[in-house]
């Protein structure tokens, strides 16, 4: 069947009627005069040649619309995460059922049926072997499963039917992500019926890094289901045994108890520990009740000094963010005389500069006769914070990592955070990742200078700035001689204190963002050829393992485009049970992404070969035995509910089997495949018009008309 729009048919009118027209006045009449046969074939040929030429002029567009009919296309996806085997098999005994496998059996004599079983990944089984299934995965990725299945497929299915008590813990939100598919997804909900007593740690507040011989505060987050309150025991532990131990009470339906802990650091180095709450008698699911930590151990305290005109609100917030933390000791310097006394103030910067790790320097203040000394304490190994909303390229020129625009005025406007991929790996940007809810694009706008074109070379952008289709750096980090500077182009950052909590995210973005790049600032490891972290020093079970790696030439230049392998081994035994290699993200940054391993303490070996030159580094970290699928056993059903209402689906519970085959009934799909043709320029189009000239010429000049 052919289809041609409204202009094509127009185009096409309009090329025959100036085709036909040139053709009737050329040969209708001729001299000398010919015979009406003989007058007809050149105008024919007149006429075609002249066609051709008008149809390459208007493009019109015919389509070619073939239509064929085929059997629809079901996928099953079934759960088999681990979180289907708690509290007990009572999920997957409906997976074992005849009833299932009867419908499944009918659905296939009329769809052409596909079933996936999925958690980490998806692999298709038969419908046999459904009951076979294990049900040991570690995580459960809905909206991965989808997009699998959907790609396994190979073509658009009719609908899809998920078996699973809804419970995500990894990747998309699968709500979101269904909803522009514009296929209908059923659900199957194996969601227990009545929560299961249980009593969840939920998890471990604690700093990562502490000073030696210091304390270590901790936060504890309990939650009981139970009716009652409970009262229990709390013991943490390390390798040398319980280093604390006492009586808690867990208040009843859910409230959630945050219990505040003290612990001794210890000497310098990695120290790991693990926190349990006592199971209560009959409690079916304890893993649950336990969950580690490490804290990374150093010599002393972070040395920091606040360097502004006077105070403001982001000199207040950060102060605070910085006093209320154990293993720093801050200072202050206030350029212009004020009322305000500060604990710590120091009255001359330079001779501060000699004792301090960070400088720390807010906008609008004038450090020009400072200049000298604090680029001599950034060349020998010191860091450098700016907070600022103006060209403090002027004072700071060549230490900050910002390239400016000439300033025409103050261009001050609204932008909305962006973490860049350099940033999504970097270890400042590892801010909210104990919360699910937790989202950049969700903080409020700040303001910044628009005249910031970008940074300079050797620079690292961690955070941009959006404002419809403008772009700027918020957040960027570089080297200076032996030191690290940092830059903040924004300022009001403090709002970013009180928006997570408003927003119910539960993260503090602003004390994590500020610890964590002064933090980065401190350490020097990065003035190693290789210098290699993991995201994390403990991960739960199913977890993903970033390790990011920065190379540094002889002159600490970044290294781009190495290779970087890494080895990943038991740390008691030395065995290898990983290799992988790095990917290049530019600027000497690297990293690679394990999907998961099993419960253990691990070593990564990564080595760098640079055109022959091999550097090796070692990093530690641990993956605990409980995982994400400990997390939430029952079942999340107003997941299901949502996903297949946003869907166009039915929720089905597990009595509603036998209605699958009613739910699911397509018909047959018809499938149109597309071809349009136009008319074009080309060697053959160029042939046919020079046969069909010369044919006339030669024809007129036979007759005498040429």
């Amino acid at each position: 069947m052919l289809e041609i729009d409204p202009r094509s048919v127009a185009a096409i009118i309009i090329s025959v009627s100036v085709a036909s027209l040139l053709a009737v006045v050329l040969y209708r009449q001729t001299v000398p005069r010919l015979p009406r046969n003989y007058r007809l074939l050149l105008g024919c040929l007149r006429w075609f040649a002249i066609l051709i030429i008008m149809l390459l002029i208007t493009t019109p567009k015919v389509t070619l619309v073939r239509s064929q009919s085929r059997q629809p296309v079901v996928g099953i996806l079934v759960d088999e995460s681990q979180s289907m085997q708690y509290p007990d098999s009572s999920k997957i005994q409906l997976l074992e059922s005849h009833r299932l496998l009867s419908v499944l059996n009918e659905l296939s004599d009329r769809v052409g049926l596909k079933i996936y079983g999925f958690s980490d990944e998806i692999s298709e089984v038969t419908i046999d072997e459904i009951s076979a299934l294990e049900y040991d995965g570690s995580r459960t990725d809905i909206a991965g499963a989808i997009k699998a299945a959907i790609e396994a497929l190979g073509t658009r299915p009719s609908a899809l039917v998920l078996i699973s008590d809804g419970s995500n813990n990894y990747g998309d939100d699968p709500v979101y992500y269904a909803t522009h598919l514009s296929i209908p997804i059923h659900c199957i909900a194996t969601v227990s019926k009545e929560k299961t007593p249980d009593v969840v740690l939920e998890r471990v507040e604690a700093n990562d890094v502490a000073y030696a011989g210091s304390a270590v505060n901790i936060w504890v987050d309990l939650s009981s289901n139970l009716g009652r309150e409970l009262a229990t025991k709390i013991t943490v532990s390390d390798s040398t045994g319980i280093v604390h131990s006492g009586e808690i009470t867990i208040p009843p339906h859910g409230a959630r108890t945050r219990i505040p802990l003290r612990l001794e650091a210890g000497d310098v180095g990695i120290h790991r520990f693990k926190v349990r709450i006592e199971p209560f008698e009959g409690e079916k699911v304890v893993v649950n009740n336990q969950s580690s930590f490490a804290v990374r151990v150093i010599k002393g305290k972070m040395r920091v000094c606040l360097a502004a005109a006077q105070p403001s609100w982001d000199f207040a917030f950060a102060r605070r963010a910085l006093v209320n933390n154990d293993n720093i000791d801050v200072s202050t310097y206030l350029a212009k005389p004020s009322r305000i006394r500060l604990k710590g103030g120091v009255k001359s910067l330079k001779d501060a500069l000699a004792s301090i790790d960070v400088l720390v320097v807010f906008r609008g203040t004038k450090l020009e006769a400072q200049y000298d000394a604090i680029k001599r304490f950034v060349e020998k190994g010191g860091g450098l914070l700016f907070v600022s909303g103006e060209p403090f390229q002027k004072l700071f020129g060549d230490l900050s990592p910002f390239s400016l625009a000439p300033q025409t005025g103050n261009d001050v406007r609204m932008y909305n955070p962006v973490v860049t991929s350099s940033g999504q790996d970097h270890e400042i940007m590892r801010v909210g990742m104990e919360s699910p809810n937790f989202a950049w694009s969700r903080l409020p706008p700040v303001p910044a200078p628009a005249f910031i074109t970008g940074t300079r070379p050797g620079a690292l952008t961690l955070l941009d700035g959006k404002s419809g289709k403008d772009r700027v750096a918020l957040l960027a980090i570089s080297r200076f001689g032996a030191g690290r500077v940092a830059a903040l182009s924004c300022f009001d950052l403090w709002k970013w204190d009180l928006a997570p909590k408003g927003f119910g995210m539960g993260v503090n973005v602003y004390d994590g963002l500020l610890i964590n790049i002064i933090t980065w600032l401190v350490e020097k490891s990065e003035v190693k050829p290789l210098a290699v972290s993991t995201s994390k020093l403990v991960y739960l079970q199913g977890e993903p393992i970033d390790i990011s790696a920065k190379l540094l030439g002889k002159e600490l230049q970044p290294i781009a485009g190495a290779e970087l392998k890494v080895a990943i081994g038991r740390a008691r035994t030395g065995e290898v049970v990983l290799t992988a290699d790095f990917t290049d993200k530019g600027n000497g940054n690297y990293s690679v992404r394990i999907e998961q391993l099993p419960p253990g303490e691990y070593v990564a070996r990564v080595r760098a070969n640079d055109g022959g030159n091999e550097i090796t580094q070692l990093v530690h970290f641990d993956v605990e035995e409980r995982g994400l699928e400990d997390a939430n056993f029952d079942g999340d059903l107003s997941r299901l509910e949502r996903l297949a209402s946003a869907t166009g689906g039915r929720l089905l519970d597990s009595e509603e089997i036998g209605a699958l085959s009613k739910v699911v009934s397509p018909g047959k799909v018809v499938v149109r495949s597309n071809k349009t043709l136009v008319l074009k320029l080309n060697l053959p189009t160029f042939a046919l018009l020079a046969v069909i000239f010369g044919l006339e010429w030669l024809m007129r000049k036979r007759k005498l008309l040429v």
